[in-house]
């Protein structure tokens, strides 16, 4: 949990000296909590911060006023408040900045035993000092992690997830664009690649000839340099024969397909479904045999209907996100448009 203990208010300011706002806290060992406001709009408060002996009342009140103590915390930090400095130039004399203060030193600390009834009494001033009900707070933390913003980890808490790229099944993808719209960075590591022909099952799955020459790709994509999909991609060479010129661990196959063959994907089939790792896979992936992936195979077109480019994706669920818009017949519906500002 994280605190901002401040130096004290009101008159008490005048009476302490700038070195009471210590560097150091030194080894604090408990932390004691209060409500913000007693009652309805009167707000608690400490007759002398400076004086422990102040706190005893509050400690055994039966009313609104009362203080939690926290049991001993465990690897208790604090980071010095930034010197607050006023003067300069010709506003102080000689030019000298002179101190005036600090800005709240930040604690933190983790409490790892307690019994239920000190957590419950904590989480209700968490409640009352954001103005939401203990069952409204656990609804909305139940409904980000089902979206995929928070996850919850047995035995240790509740955390908010990195961003993860979105794929919108009725809009044309593209990897590197998508994790870029996430505010990550996208690379790629070239697994191997070749020049082959369409044998007659190929052809007949991609509507082409058989014969027809096909540049055959694996690459495993990364964000933010962890590996986060293996794709293995067929593209059609007769509409782009430079393509096996070129270093895909570095350039995008979309956009040399557009600068040097004039092909932009403009439609598509997806297929997703729900598959496990297998042993290759896993090694490529860098996690468990048996993980539980996305399947996703893919057909692109360009505007003339003709076939640009087949692939096969097994994508960690930890790292990608897919989203039905709602779109029918160009028209979005008003749940998909809601989905998607999630």
């Amino acid at each position: 949990m994280g605190l901002n203990c401040g130096c004290p208010a009101g008159t008490h300011i005048a009476d302490l000296e700038i070195a009471e706002c210590k560097e150091s806290m030194g080894q604090v060992q408990k932390v004691a909590f209060q409500r913000i406001y007693k009652t309805a709009g009167t707000k608690n408060s400490v007759t002398d911060p400076t004086k422990k002996a102040s706190f005893s009342t509050l400690f055994s009140a039966a009313d609104g006023s009362k203080m939690t103590v926290s049991p001993y915390i465990q690897g208790p930090t604090s980071e010095p408040g930034a010197v607050r400095t006023f003067g300069g130039g010709n506003q102080t004399l000689g030019g000298i900045e002179i101190t005036i203060g600090r800005e709240p030193t930040t604690f933190s600390a983790a409490i790892y035993q307690e019994s239920q009834k000190t957590i419950a009494q904590l989480k209700q001033y968490m409640c009352e000092e954001i103005g939401v009900s203990r069952t409204a707070l656990r609804a909305g933390i139940t409904r980000l992690i089902s979206c995929g913003m928070l996850e919850s980890r047995r035995g240790s808490g509740t955390y908010v997830c990195p961003p993860k790229p979105l794929n919108i099944f009725q809009e044309t993808y593209n990897f590197s664009d998508a994790v870029r719209t996430a505010g990550l960075h996208p690379s790629s590591r070239l697994v191997s690649t070749g020049t082959i022909e369409a044998d007659e099952a190929l052809a007949d799955k991609l509507g082409v000839a058989v014969g027809v020459p096909l540049l055959r790709m694996q690459r495993v994509r990364l964000i933010e340099s962890e590996p986060a999909s293996i794709e293995t991609a067929h593209v059609n060479l007769s509409l782009c024969p430079s393509l096996p010129e070129h270093d895909f661990e570095c350039e995008s196959l979309y956009d040399v397909l557009l600068k040097e063959g004039g092909v932009r994907v403009e439609h598509g089939r997806e297929h997703i479904s729900i598959s496990r790792l297998n042993a290759e896979e896993a090694e490529l992936l860098q996690q468990e045999e048996g993980t539980p992936v996305f399947y996703e195979s893919t057909i692109e077109f360009d505007k003339d209907m003709r076939f640009v480019e087949h692939c096969k994706s097994v994508i960690l669920s930890t790292k990608f996100r897919f989203a039905d818009n709602g779109e029918k017949n160009g028209m979005r519906s008003v749940a998909g448009e809601q989905w998607l500002k999630q």
